[in-house]
């Protein structure tokens, strides 16, 4: 948290020039969707980016990629966003260019982000010795910056990096900003002239269009709220005002206080998103478009990049026990071909199902009474899509769970559910398991509450055995009567 503190102190406005001092903190938004990079919590000399999004009345974002390096600019349109990084393996003038897009999962509730793994590599951006800006466009990113002291645009176009006329102001500038707007591929472009901005937009054919009078103020932004370019100015000594840039007069939609910290802005769906720094705390607001209201939203935590990649490391945890269960099977031995205590049957997964309700009773209890849990995060742990609290939360009722019955199954051979569902822990020679044996089986079961999936391999084995119960030689079973010819 102390370094998110001292990176917003220094933080930027997206897509736009760099002021008096390099601000770390780059953000960009569209849509629902906002980016920001900040500083690595686990390792100092590297950087989180970071996707977030607002949902009934907050906002919450999580680590999704760490970087070696702080990004030079990034840009956004819809769910994409598109990074630029200094080139390792190339002169000052070429620069490493990705994306990543956000794919929203209804049945995880979670955005997903692909690709899965690093990042999306596009062709490396070259010709520039520094960049201003980066703004996503609805065909792809547009980079303003310099060579050899006058100004560059390109913009990637089928797979190309093409370059862009930029137009000629009628007065000398000394900032620009960019956002994409309506339109294929459209953007409008923003001069600061002076004391008054010049506003002008790129038409579908590649021509320049000057959007009305010059409006008087100093840029502090330029955005695109649904498509239609919202110009931020300074007003006043403490006012921020918002206008529509178009054709004719422009169009005001509110005036705002200017937020006294750090800042910055970004245009998403039906509004302008405003992240500040007051009092030693994240403040992110939202003015609606066309209302002009402005409503605060809760900051949720931040969740580790571990947390959510709970996903991928589940999958991988999977397949690694999968691996060892179809290795096991296929070499055959004890430990596949173990035979049965005499007088006893597998207990069968309905019934081992039923016991494990009743033995997760205790960890439940603790969950919502103790940790505040909710009933929502249980329903999402099969999808693995809980946050870090949440995470949190769950596996101390994990822990509760495996300590309740590793005592149960010390003292007598079965946890309370096996208990009454009739099943019992057993060896594979029919004696009652030592407690070495039963904490080996409790703690991969402790493994397999925390990451469900896993719990499909027990099927695999003919006697219902899961890894737990391989590695500790001991098989969940149930007594039988004996034939009536031995009663």
């Amino acid at each position: 948290m102390i370094r998110l503190v001292v990176l917003l102190v220094v933080a930027m406005v997206p897509g736009t020039v760099r002021g008096d001092s390099d601000r770390p903190l780059l953000a960009t938004g569209a849509d629902e969707h906002v980016w920001l990079v900040v500083p690595s919590e686990q390792d100092s000399e590297r950087w989180d980016l970071c996707h977030g999004t607002r949902r009934s009345g907050s906002f919450s974002y999580r680590v999704v990629r760490r970087l070696a390096e702080q990004p030079i600019a990034l840009g956004a349109w819809g769910s994409t966003v598109w990074i630029l990084l200094s080139s390792p393996h190339a002169d000052g003038q070429t620069f490493d260019a990705y994306q990543l897009r956000a794919v929203y999962q209804a049945s995880l509730d979670l955005d997903l982000i692909e690709p899965r793994e690093g990042f999306g590599p596009l062709p490396p951006l070259k010709g520039f010795d520094s960049i201003d800006l980066l703004a996503g466009t609805s065909t792809g990113p547009l980079v303003i910056g310099s060579l050899d002291d006058r100004p560059v645009a390109r913009r990637l176009v089928s797979g190309q990096w093409v370059e862009v006329e930029l137009p000629v102001p009628e007065r000398s500038w000394s900032g620009i900003h960019a956002a994409g707007c309506c339109g294929f591929g459209s953007f409008v472009i923003a001069f600061q002239c002076g004391e008054v901005v010049e506003c002008w937009r790129a038409s579908e054919t590649g021509g320049w269009m000057r959007l009305g009078d010059a409006i008087d103020g100093i840029s502090e932004g330029l955005v695109a709220v649904d498509g239609l370019p919202v110009l931020a100015t300074r007003r006043g000594p403490d006012g921020l005002a918002f206008d529509y840039v178009q054709t004719g007069s422009s169009a005001e939609l509110t005036i705002i206080d200017r937020p006294e910290g750090p800042w910055a802005l970004m245009g998403l769906t039906g509004s302008i998103f405003v992240l500040s720094l007051a009092d030693d705390q994240l403040v992110a607001e939202v003015v609606d478009a066309p209302g002009g209201t402005l409503h605060r939203l809760d900051i949720n935590p931040p969740v580790g990049i571990a947390a959510s990649s709970i996903w991928s490391i589940a999958v991988a945890i999977g397949l690694v026990s999968m691996v060892v269960m179809i290795i096991v099977l296929a070499r055959g031995g004890d430990l596949a071909s173990s035979s049965l205590p005499t007088g006893y049957i597998p207990m069968s997964p309905l019934a081992r199902l039923a016991a494990l309700g009743i033995d997760l009773v205790p960890g439940l209890l603790a969950f919502y009474l103790l940790f505040g849990g909710a009933t929502r995060d249980l329903v999402r742990v099969p999808m693995m899509s809980l946050g870090s609290d949440e995470v949190t939360a769950y596996a101390l009722l994990v822990l509760v769970t495996i300590i309740w019955c590793l005592c149960w199954e010390t003292g007598t051979g079965a946890s309370l559910g096996k208990w009454a569902c009739g099943g019992q822990v057993r060896t594979t020679d029919g004696n009652r398991p030592g407690f070495r044996q039963l904490f080996v089986r409790n703690l991969v079961k402790g493994l397999v509450l925390l990451v469900p999936p896993l719990a499909v391999l027990t099927l695999l084995h003919p006697n219902q055995q899961g890894l737990g119960d391989l590695l500790a030689r001991t098989v969940v079973v149930r007594p039988v009567a004996p034939p009536l010819d031995e009663v």
